[in-house]
């Protein structure tokens, strides 16, 4: 936890008898509950547990790796028995949960605009409460590219399509205006689903798809009822005049139920969608998934982490005004799901808070912390903690979480356990690509350590490749080396790359394999890390390799950092970082080094405040890191990294070429300066 009280080398008397009187409390406490918590709490079970094994090598070589409960029989293919499709699948869940809700939204009630303290104005919603369809509501729509934001409509298309065997293709608008327009003129979709507000992007990027005749447009999902559904009368003209057709989502529905139903005989290896995902380089490339690869990958998760109808699922909040009640403490979810950027930010945000209390309480919140922390670890609970502390915490989240999962890049083990400790309850990554449906592996719930990204998946097998260059062999000690991955979730291929789908799906002793790339290492009892991605791996001039991604984890959670690129290369002898900062306590690191500029471009331009940072995050580090990868010098970056300005993809990864093209000057500049 980065507390202020962590780092004064000096504390008052009156701190260090409040210490020792909690010390002494704490130490009667547990004399106390000793034996009901041996009989109940049973933290020797959860010890073991989290150290039991959980996947074993299949063969001598310790490369190739199974799950426990699939070493000897076959790998996990099916969801529910006889529904080899997604359709079917779905049909089964309304069966089985007939009238119950499945997907909530809420209406706006009040849309307006806040200046924030970087002069950007955002949006500020005021929302009514959740209304649920179930069900036996979501089962009409039609055809074939979904360019959209994640919203219902898009799922009651996409079920609509999976039934009718017409398989989706999934655009996302965060993809970029050429990546969608190359994605737009290579899936030949005839007809797309997109948003109201995505029209005139939409327009701009179908001008080499002659074919695509149909739009079918949602309202907009973030304005009043009134004014959501029509298109503009000047954008209705311009698609005419383009010799398109557009359509409301609302008539398309009420078209569907004049007619009658329609359903194709559908098979489990029938492409079910092409997902143009942007990756970090070049074109996005259009993963091809079959039926039985997402099923496979679902039913490898859920034998894992089981969910049933008294779950409550949220994936992400919208910006919610204040006195308006946010979407998590709306619905008290049990389950999120979040990229380690989003948890980074909730960290810093409580860590701010924490830092911004009194001396007293700064050192209440660190005792219990740590005390806490210490418990957790050695598996027992902390109901004392929790109801003095970290309950107030957990509100942040709605307060109901049974578990926090974490996936699409590393997650900071400090972050981690923060989690676990904070909304006091498990919180596991997993590691997957859009290539194997995102599934590969999943920690459980009982894995009491961090950094581990589970073993693998019941519906795969993971075998670790040598990559001799940078010294990855499945013979070290423990085994390493690049990920590949078998089993029925791995994907068909690239759609209309051929080159591409040779060079990443491989055959090796008659079996396909997806190679991805990132380099894990085997512990004793199964787990995997990723330790490294072969992209991300350079080599300095005196011959030294860096992991930037391990060196961007460790320095991501400091305090003055929002988010960070490392660049070095084999003609520079030391990193460099490229910082965006948390303003608020950049601004504060200025104030307290006595330096004061006009606005905030002049605080980022300010050659004297990079390297007073530089030094910050030298001493954050320090002891984490090896010398040669603390970065020698800081770029400070005055504006946010988005998706929409091409420097971060959709799962909020760095692009990492684009940063460096867009900051290419500053770089050189930076290396030249003595």
């Amino acid at each position: 936890m980065v507390l202020k009280c962590q780092t004064e080398k000096t504390r008052p008397f009156y701190i260090i008898g409040l210490a020792a009187f909690l010390k002494v409390f704490f130490f009667f406490y547990d004399a106390l509950v000793f034996i009901p918590f041996k009989i109940f709490a049973a933290p020797e079970k959860k010890r073991e547990l989290s150290l039991e094994q959980k996947a074993a090598p299949v063969d001598g070589s310790r490369s190739t790796w199974r799950h426990v409960d699939t070493i000897g029989t076959a790998l996990y293919t099916e969801l529910f028995k006889g529904c080899p499709t997604l359709g079917k699948i779905w049909d089964k869940a309304a069966e089985l949960y007939d009238g119950l809700n499945c997907m909530g939204t809420r209406q706006v009630l009040e849309a307006t605009k806040e200046r924030q303290p970087d002069g950007k104005n955002i949006q500020k919603l005021v929302l009514g409460p959740y209304s649920w369809l179930n069900f036996e509501d979501v089962d009409e729509g039609q055809n074939v590219v979904i360019y959209s934001e994640t919203r219902k409509e898009w799922m009651i298309s996409a079920i609509a399509c999976f039934k009718s065997g017409l398989p989706i293709v999934t655009v996302y608008p965060t993809l970029g205006d050429e990546a969608i327009a190359f994605a737009m003129s290579e899936c030949d979709a005839v007809v797309m689903f997109t948003s109201r507000s995505l029209l005139p992007k939409a327009l701009s990027s179908i001008n080499n798809c002659p074919q695509l005749k149909r739009i079918v447009y949602f309202s907009e999902q973030h304005t009043l009822a009134e004014i959501a559904d029509e298109a503009t009368d000047e954008i209705k003209e311009a698609f005419n005049n383009d010799g398109r057709e557009l359509y409301t989502f609302n008539a398309l529905r009420a078209l569907g139920h004049s007619q009658t139903k329609f359903e194709r005989n559908v098979n489990a290896d029938d492409p079910a969608m092409i997902m143009y995902t942007s990756g970090t380089t070049g074109n996005p490339k259009g993963v091809l998934l079959s039926h039985r690869n997402i099923i496979a990958a679902n039913s490898g998760q859920s034998a894992v982490i089981a969910v049933d109808h008294n779950d409550t699922y949220i994936g992400g909040a919208e910006s919610i005004k204040k006195g308006s009640k946010g979407d998590c403490g709306e619905l008290k979810p049990t389950a999120i799901a979040c990229v380690p950027a989003i948890m980074d930010k909730i960290f810093k945000a409580v860590s701010d808070e924490v830092n911004e209390k009194s001396r007293v309480e700064r050192e209440l919140f660190r005792i219990c912390y740590e005390r806490k922390r210490n418990r957790f670890e050695e598996g027992y609970k902390s109901l004392v903690m929790n109801r003095l502390v970290f309950d107030n915490i957990g509100k942040i989240l709605g307060g109901n979480l049974r578990i926090v999962i974490s996936g699409g890049a590393p997650l900071n083990p400090e972050t981690q356990r923060f989690m676990n400790i904070c909304f006091c309850c498990p919180v596991v990554q997993g590691y997957g690509l859009t290539e194997t449906c995102g599934g590969a592996t999943l920690a459980d719930e009982n894995d009491l350590s961090t950094g581990s990204v589970g073993p693998p998946l019941r519906c795969c097998e993971i075998r670790l490749r040598e990559w001799a260059e940078a010294g990855y062999s499945p013979t070290n000690s423990p085994p390493q080396g690049e990920i590949v991955i078998h089993g029925a979730n791995v994907a068909l291929g690239y759609y209309k790359n051929e080159e591409k789908t040779n060079e990443s799906f491989i055959e090796l002793d008659g079996k396909r394999w997806f190679a991805t790339g990132d380099i894990g290492e085997f512990r004793e009892d199964g787990s995997l890390y990723i330790i490294d991605r072969m992209k991300d791996l350079i080599k300095l001039a005196h011959g030294e390799y860096i992991a930037l991604g391990r060196v961007e984890t460790a320095l991501l959670t400091n305090l003055n950092v929002d988010n960070i690129c490392v660049y070095g290369n084999v003609h520079r002898n030391y990193l460099i970082a490229l910082v965006v900062p948390n303003r608020k306590n950049l601004e504060a690191l200025a104030e307290k080094n006595a330096i004061h500029e006009l606005n905030w471009d002049a605080v980022c331009a300010n050659k004297e405040l990079a390297k007073i940072l530089q030094k910050e995050l030298q001493q954050f580090v320090s002891g984490n890191l090896r010398k040669e990868e603390i970065p020698k010098k800081v770029l400070i970056c005055k504006d946010p990294w988005t998706p929409d300005s091409g420097l971060l993809t959709e799962a909020l990864k760095l692009k990492r070429k684009n940063i460096e093209l867009k900051f290419e000057q500053e770089i050189t500049q930076l290396y030249e300066e003595n």
